[in-house]
């Protein structure tokens, strides 16, 4: 986030996606890449990600699973 509120587009990118790699479906990191890449001039992925992250549950909801047997 600090890369992006600085201007760093190309780093915060790099950033995100690292996180992202890590946690995939986390809501909060794909909408800041969707600001990101708006911010790069890349509009159209931008808001393809705002629209696929939608129905993601919001990232301060209970986020753990365990099978059921």
């Amino acid at each position: 986030m600090a890369y992006f509120i600085t201007g760093n587009d190309n780093s915060a990118l790099i950033s995100v996606n690292n996180s992202l790699k890590l946690a995939p479906n986390y809501r909060d990191s794909i909408l800041l890449k969707s600001k990101i890449l708006a911010s790069m001039g890349r509009h159209e992925e931008a808001m393809q990600l705002k629209e696929d992250v939608e129905f993601l549950p919001n990232s301060d909801d209970w986020t753990e699973h365990t099978p059921v047997e």
